[in-house]
């Protein structure tokens, strides 16, 4: 089995969310079942030149050469491509910890360590959609805000999907400059509803800069 991946496997940080500043392994997968209007991951497109194969036992051998512990399953939407992602976790041995970056439009298995979830909302310029990702221990939800409106529109789909647990909503300034970062509007609806206030570091170090 051939997995298509955006670019090759590469060791970075994570910078968002609860382990940021964690070293990590990240598999970029190519493929999604959206198309948010500002997706990140599009440049894979435009670059052809970037975008690799592997097979699962390939990728476990590349995790191999790198000296680090903590895998980090991203790209467009990685649930597509569970099935490999099983056979590479069962792979490696149990010193290895998994995080995966999903929108929430499909299950995932219970196997991995810890799912970042980022519900598209209506800026994605996707239709809604059933989020099949719901609160557990290991389950953190992120949203990107910039205005108040946007903040009013967070706030009601975490009450619809009762999302609110063991403090695992974070909130993300948007924006592509260190300025942007610090923004008090979103940063009053934290303080207002207790959510975590969750820079992206990369931004603040690199700009807007890919594959960091």
């Amino acid at each position: 089995m051939k997995i298509i991946l955006a670019e090759e496997p590469f060791l970075s940080i994570q910078w968002e969310g609860p382990s940021v500043w964690t070293p990590s392994i990240f598999i970029r997968f190519f493929g999604c079942n959206l198309n948010c209007k500002w997706c990140d991951s599009k440049y894979a497109v435009n670059n052809a030149e970037s975008i690799c194969q592997y097979t699962p036992k390939q990728l476990i051998n590349k995790i191999l050469t790198f000296n680090c512990k903590n895998i980090v399953f991203t790209g467009w939407e990685p649930t597509l491509f569970l099935s490999a992602i099983e056979e590479i976790v069962n792979g490696l041995n149990n010193s290895f910890t998994f995080e995966i970056e999903t929108n929430g439009s499909n299950d995932i298995p219970l196997y991995i360590d810890r799912i970042n979830c980022s519900p598209k909302l209506k800026s994605s310029w996707n239709k809604p959609y059933e989020l099949r990702v719901m609160p557990h221990l290991g389950v953190i939800y992120k949203f990107v805000a910039k205005t108040r409106e946007d903040c009013y529109e967070i706030q009601e789909y975490i009450e619809k999907n009762h999302l609110q647990l063991w403090n695992n909503i974070y909130i993300m300034p948007e924006g592509v400059d260190a300025d942007s970062q610090n923004n008090g509007d979103v940063l009053q609806f934290c303080i207002n509803y207790w959510y975590r206030y969750c820079l992206r570091q990369h931004i603040l170090l690199f700009w807007n800069k890919k594959w960091v």
